[in-house]
């Protein structure tokens, strides 16, 4: 079963266009992919609705007789190089499903609004790097923001928390995403919402850069404390000045302390050796030499770093990875060893880059990055070469 993925059995996804699809991996440019974002969408569909759906099972059935489906390429392409792919991972994790049964579903109901704007962002995702770019002067349509999403007034939300609620019982893991949720009251109160019976037995997983850990009277401790199963994954690319420039206006102190904090607060709350807080660098070209030091760093920590299938920057185009100067002494450097996943997937881009491709790319590169020195402070004195 070599295309077999259990994703579409037990897990329920839209995007920060507030479109659904098979999961956060799908490639958006293929025909099953475009066909579920033009059939559904949340401010308008349901969850449970959009998966019991003739176009989800359809999907499920491909896949129980392993034939081939558009939208999972990437995963076949990561399959190819040998690289450790999400289907991988998710197979490895839950075996394989015939039949649908308690899901996981991932929520960016709450919004996109973020108090940073991190280089490497999609506008969709984030309130702060729109702000960032129109003010650098950048059309955010060459950022990849071509689609206005549809947000959430007053009446779907409601009609969407709801749901949710109301299907706990067949929730095993909800996974919030942003946006900051950690700075949306409206996370908050949905939380707040959890009967006790769900918040003992149901995952929720939270994405968040940590940047703050208050909002307006709630405390995300409060939180750690009520739910027996609550984990974070923070979203972090280096330390000290380098993390503060790549996640500009971050105060690298206060997201230390905060992370320190939020650390206790888990070891006091169980003994276990569950993971219930993982550091999650995406890889771009900025931090790609420095992953050993990065890793390291949060290590020493006691704190997990990275993932199963690493994050890997495939958009914008001029911020990836094999872009670096030295690209070929870094994939050198990292083949056997755990990061040969990103050395295997940089030495496959430059395979497939022509020199007049890579020129171009490059210069983009570099007229981007000194242009967002003028509020960021100069790139040039953190990265000597690059």
């Amino acid at each position: 079963m070599d295309r077999y993925c259990p994703l579409p059995f037990m897990h329920i996804f839209n995007d920060s266009t507030n479109q659904y699809d098979i999961c956060c991996h799908a490639d958006t440019k293929t025909k099953i992919s475009e066909q579920l974002r033009n059939n559904w969408n949340v401010t308008r569909d349901l969850p449970f609705d959009f998966f019991f759906s003739k176009d989800m099972q359809a999907i499920r059935d491909k896949i129980i007789n392993n034939e081939y489906v558009d939208a999972c390429r990437r995963c076949y392409e990561m399959d190819k190089l040998n690289v450790p792919s999400p289907r991988k991972m998710h197979l490895s994790s839950h075996g394989i499903l015939k039949n649908t049964g308690k899901v996981e579903i991932k929520l960016r109901m709450f919004g996109n609004y973020c108090n940073l704007s991190c280089y490497m962002c999609h506008p969709n995702h984030s309130t702060g790097r729109q702000n960032d770019l129109k003010s650098h002067g950048y059309d955010l349509a060459d950022f990849g923001y071509t689609v206005k999403p549809e947000r959430h007034n007053k009446i779907s939300y409601e009609k969407m928390e709801n749901h949710v609620l109301n299907n706990l019982e067949h929730i095993e893991k909800i996974i919030v995403l942003g946006g900051e949720p950690l700075q949306v009251k409206r996370f908050y109160e949905f939380l707040d919402k959890i009967p006790d019976e769900h918040a003992s037995r149901v995952c929720i997983s939270v994405g968040t850069n940590l940047s703050k850990i208050e909002f307006k009277g709630h405390k995300f401790e409060d939180y750690i404390k009520k739910f027996k199963n609550l984990t974070i994954t923070v979203s972090a690319d280096h330390f000290m000045e380098k993390e503060e420039w790549i996640r500009w206006p971050k105060d690298f102190n206060e997201f230390e302390d905060n992370l320190d904090y939020i650390r206790e607060l888990f070891n006091e709350r169980s003994k276990n050796k569950e993971i219930d807080i993982m550091v999650t660098p995406t890889v771009s070209v900025l931090n790609v030499d420095d992953l050993e030091d990065i890793f390291n760093f949060y290590r020493t920590k006691s704190i997990y770093t990275g993932q199963f299938s690493m994050q890997y920057v495939d958009y914008p185009r001029h911020v990836q990875p094999h872009l670096h100067i030295d690209a070929k002494r870094i994939i050198e450097k990292y083949i056997g060893t755990e990061f040969e996943p990103i050395a295997l997937r940089m030495k496959n881009k430059l395979e497939q880059s022509s020199n007049e491709e890579m020129t171009k790319e490059r210069n983009r590169l570099i007229e981007y990055l000194d242009r967002l020195s003028s509020l960021r402070g100069d790139w040039k004195k953190l990265w000597n070469t690059i």
